[in-house]
Parts: structure tokens; C-alpha cells; sequence
């Protein structure tokens, strides 16, 4: 049977990864097999916890610091991961 959801050899940039919804989604991406971005705006703390955690079950991912509030931040944050795991960012 074929998986669906196979995310193997994706790039993910998900926003608010921080906590809550967005932390979720950062770990299912990843456990899937993408790549993941994880942009937060002040929960250093939180965004990083959720990079090692995706890191020590063998994904691979890192944080940005963005503004999404602010066009300047989405762009900043986009091309900071798009040179980090390459331009094959989906939403």
C-alpha cells in the first residue's frame, strides 16, 4: 500500500512552530520525512525545543526568528529557509 503522506525529501516552513498547532504540525512533518523550518516570532525557547526534538528522532530541521506581521519578516524567513533546505518550500 502506498503512503500518502510520505513527505521524504520536502521542504516545510511552518510558521508559529513555536507551540501549540504549529509545533505539531512541525513534528508530523518531519516525522513524514521533510525537512522542517520552524518559524517562530518570540518563543525562542519553544522553537528550539521542537527543532531538538525533531533533530534527536532524526529529522532535520532549524528556527528562524521572523515577523510574519511584517512583509519584510516573510521574506526574510522564506529566503532564509529556501537557502537553508533548498526551494522546494510547500505550505
Amino acid at each position: 500500500m502506498r503512503n500518502y503522506l510520505d513527505l521524504t525529501g520536502k521542504v516545510s516552513l511552518i510558521t508559529g512552530a513555536s507551540s501549540g498547532i504549529g509545533a505539531a504540525t512541525a513534528s508530523v512533518f518531519a516525522g513524514l520525512g521533510a525537512r522542517v523550518a520552524i518559524g517562530y516570532h518570540r518563543n525562542q525557547a519553544g522553537a528550539e525545543q521542537i527543532r531538538d526534538g525533531i533533530v534527536a528522532a532524526g529529522g532535520h530541521a532549524f528556527c528562524i526568528q521572523a515577523d510574519v506581521r511584517l512583509a519584510a519578516g516573510i521574506h526574510a524567513m522564506v529566503n532564509t529557509a529556501a537557502n537553508e533546505l533548498g526551494p522546494s518550500i510547500f505550505w
